[in-house]
This record gives C-alpha cells, structure tokens and sequence, in this order.
C-alpha cells in the first residue's frame, strides 16, 4: 500500500471534512417530506414523450390576452387525497379538460396554467380523526381536503361561472360576501378587488376560480372560458390554529421574503395577487354549513413549491406542511 504523506494526509482529511459538510447541509437544506413514500421533486418540466403514460406536454394555449411574461409564484402543489386517482384523473383531464402530466399507481399530476398539482393517496394514518366530511351523528370522515385557488382574467368571472355550472354545482355564497350586481352564486371580496366561485372536487377540495381586478389583465374575449383560461395556482391555504395564526403568518413572511396581503392588514394571506400562502386559523372549524357536504378543516401533508426563499418547516409548529423554493431560469427558445 502506498505510505500516505502528511500533506497527502490533510488533503484526505479535507475532503472528508468536506463532504461531511456538504452532507449536512443539503439535509438540512431538504427537510423530510410528509409525503410516504417519497416521491421525486414536483415535476416543473415536460416529461419525455417515449413513455406513454409520461407523455409530453405541448406549450399549454393561453387565452389571447395572456402574458408570458406574467410572473406567478405558486409552481407546484403536492396534495393527500382519499379519492381514487383515476376518479381525480376524470375529473381534472376530463371534466375541466386540463393537461394530465403523468398518472401512476403512487400518484398523479395534472398542470393548471403555470402550475403543477400532484395528487399522492392517503395513508389510513393520515385519515384517522383529523377532520374531514361530517356525517350527522358519526366521527368526522378524516378524509383530507384543502382550499387552492386559479387566477382567471379580470373580466371572465361571469364567462367562467357560467362553464362551470355545466360541469358541477357552485358553493352558494354568504349573504355578506354577495354583490348585488352579480348573481348570488358569486363571491365579492370587496377588500380584494375581486369577484370568484367556489366549487367542490371529487375529494371536496375547495377549488376557487378568482378574478382579481387589480391585475389589469383584461381580456378582449370576455364571454369565451375554457380550460386554457385558468393561468395559474394563486392560493393555498395552510391550517393552524386561531391563536398561532398570526405569528405563523409572520414568521412565514419573513423567511419566504412576502408581505401582508393587502399590505398593512392582519396578517394571515401572504403574498400578492399571482400568489398567497394563507395561514388559515381554522382547525377544527366546519366550512360548507349551507352545502349538504359541510368539512372540518384539519391538518394534512401539504408541500407547495413557490418561487424564492423556502420556509423551514419548523414555522408550522409540528404541522405537517413544507415549502420549497423554486428558480426558474429563462426558457430557451
């Protein structure tokens, strides 16, 4: 065996250090996932055509006043479900006629504009009393759900509300989120600057479509909606407690580099317009009352991944939720 030298000695020692480092810091820097098992990162690129069930996307249509320029901050969403994929795959590729990314026995991803939304199945662990359904005189079903949002051009909320009533029911809407100058089905979010719809999934997710005013991105055909109308994921709600909400918020501002959403309100939606992280204090509430599928809110495995800094998730105070950064870099033509 060759006599190792002292030099030759430091430099192994160096390198070992190193790598110990290097080691350390990218588990640090890769919190351990909720999620089990574990799955590749969220899939933010065309898959390759060779495989049919990973077929390749073509550039997604927009409609004609959609910007690619239009920065959003939600890329990808990683989601529980006790429904079965395939019912989910209908439902999103079918129903609402969004692009199917993948499908697999372990999990499926559809992308909604700008993001990705990956559907894993629920463990029974996961749906042991922890809200869910209500069924009267019985244990919540602990069955997950969360609330996301997709952004739509300003003007088409009235073209949108009328291409979902053909595909499912809406969420009647609380008298005083009403607007008189649209139908009650409609929900004004005065403080906002916007007009959306809520309906339920196949899992009673909470989907909103949600036209924001603000965003000035008004389109010349208004009375026109389709599924290439939806731009991108703008909200995901994260539950916590009523009393940790706003300390929660806070701290997740601070390390994601967000604000208060508007600025100088409490603090609980945080971000802008193309993309909030909402720290809702509702665990343990009931949402839907007025609907004959009313839901608990609880706490579920929820993993977002949004452009800038990532939050550690030890913000969550043991929740079950991770935030991962994501950089884009300039597409190629």
């Amino acid at each position: 065996m060759k006599k190792l030298t002292s030099c030759s000695r430091r430099a192994m020692i160096g390198q070992m250090a190193a790598a110990a480092f290097l080691s350390a810091h990218e588990a640090a820097a890769n919190p351990i996932s909720h999620f089990a098992p574990r799955s590749p990162p969220l899939p933010l690129e065309r898959l390759d055509s060779t495989n049919t069930k990973n077929r390749r996307l073509q550039s997604p249509k927009r409609s004609p006043d959609f910007s690619e320029n239009t920065s959003h901050r939600i890329h990808g969403l990683r989601l529980l479900t006790s429904v079965s994929l395939k019912k989910m795959q209908d439902f999103y590729c079918q129903t609402l006629g969004l692009d199917l990314v993948s499908a697999r026995d372990d999990e499926l991803v559809i992308r909604v504009g700008g993001t990705s939304i990956t559907f894993v199945p629920a463990t029974a662990t996961q749906l042991a009393d922890n809200g869910g359904r209500i069924f009267e005189g019985q244990a919540d079903s602990g069955e997950p759900f969360y609330h996301f949002a997709f952004n739509i051009a300003e003007n088409k909320i009235m073209a949108a509300r009328q291409w979902q009533l053909q595909r499912t029911p809406l969420v009647p809407t609380p008298v005083h989120l009403r607007d008189p100058a649209f139908p009650d089905d409609i929900r004004h979010f005065n403080n906002w600057n916007a007009h959306s719809i809520f309906f339920f999934d196949p899992a009673y997710n909470i989907v909103e479509y949600i036209a924001r005013h603000d965003l000035k991105n008004t389109a010349s055909d208004a009375d026109n909606f389709g599924p290439n109308d939806l731009m991108y994921c703008s909200e995901i709600g994260f539950i916590v407690e009523a009393a940790n909400r706003e300390q929660i918020a806070r701290q997740v501002g601070k390390q994601c580099g967000l604000q208060e959403y508007p600025k100088g309100s409490e603090p609980w939606a945080m971000g802008d317009e193309r993309g909030l992280l909402l720290i809702l204090g509702n665990l343990g509430v009931i949402w839907g009352e007025n609907t004959q599928t009313p839901v608990r809110w609880g706490t579920w495995p929820t993993e977002a991944t949004i452009v800038g800094p990532a939050a550690n998730e030890k913000i969550f105070s043991g929740k079950p939720y991770l935030i991962h950064s994501h950089h884009p870099t300039r597409s190629q033509s």
